[in-house]
């Protein structure tokens, strides 16, 4: 009898910390916690990717992912109301190392593979970064100053005498500091015509995240499109094989691990 009564009590102990473990976790980790703790529809989700081959469910995941992000990215753009005559795409995430510049490299590199011309606007990462191109992708680096948020053009991130001109250009994309760092440069924020958010799987979503969260819906006149990072493989759907070879696009141009952006050195 002491056997069952203490194995029941130990059952009832594992299980309750299992529960207060799942009431205190405050990480995203699946696009439908992501959803509930958001508040809003997690319309891509990119798994963790590891290995660079077909054969990996991952790697055939996200290239399907990235096509299914340009078809949503596509969608937004002949819906939208903005006056800027290029498409022009931002990027926005609550803090740092959320994916941003992963996902804004494999969309400039899968546009410049079908034979358009990327203007890609990053923050500079040193303060001697100059602008320059590498395979049909413009690389502009980008000083954050006191009076980022008043920025109202392109040509007022560069800090050039004369206009940055679009018209050389198929489509803008522009990635921003995070938000708990930076302010939005408020009025070319809502000259955009799709805004991405992007945020990891295994962060955590709390306070902070929710306040930053309620000051973007103020300011922005859009939804933007959702995309959870870094999920695990449970929560994918991947293409087989010979469907993953359809897609024309290298996977070593998506998915290769672009922390450090390429330098004029590199072109």
């Amino acid at each position: 009898l002491l056997i069952v009564v203490g194995f029941g009590v130990g059952f009832f102990i594992a299980l309750l910390m299992t529960v207060i473990r799942f009431l205190l976790d405050r990480r995203l980790d699946s696009p439908e916690n992501a959803e509930a703790k958001i508040g809003k529809p997690v319309t891509i989700a990119f798994p963790k990717v590891k290995k660079l081959t077909l054969g990996s469910k991952e790697s055939r995941a996200a290239m399907s992912t990235f096509e299914q992000l340009t078809n949503a990215i596509n969608i937004e753009i002949l819906q939208s109301a903005s006056q800027v005559p290029i498409p022009l795409i931002t990027l926005v995430s609550m803090r740092s190392k959320q994916g941003k510049t992963w996902v804004a490299q494999g969309l400039a590199r899968l546009y410049a593979e079908t034979g358009q011309q990327i203007a890609y606007f990053y923050p500079k990462i040193t303060k001697n970064e100059l602008p320059f191109e590498q395979k049909g992708v413009h690389f502009f680096p980008y000083s954050i100053r006191p009076d980022f948020m008043n920025v109202s053009d392109l040509t007022g991130l560069l800090e050039e005498d004369k206009p940055f001109a679009t018209s050389p250009f198929h489509k803008i994309i522009l990635e921003l500091p995070p938000l708990v760092s930076s302010p939005l440069p408020l009025y070319l924020f809502n000259k955009c015509h799709v805004s991405l958010l992007v945020v990891d799987a295994n962060s955590v979503w709390g306070r902070k995240e929710k306040q930053l969260m309620d000051l973007y819906n103020k300011i922005s006149t859009k939804n933007p499109i959702i995309i959870l990072n870094r999920v695990e493989k449970e929560y994918i759907d991947a293409p087989t094989v010979k469907e993953a070879e359809q897609i024309l696009v290298p996977s070593e141009v998506l998915l290769k691990h672009q922390r450090k952006l390429p330098s004029a050195s590199q072109t």
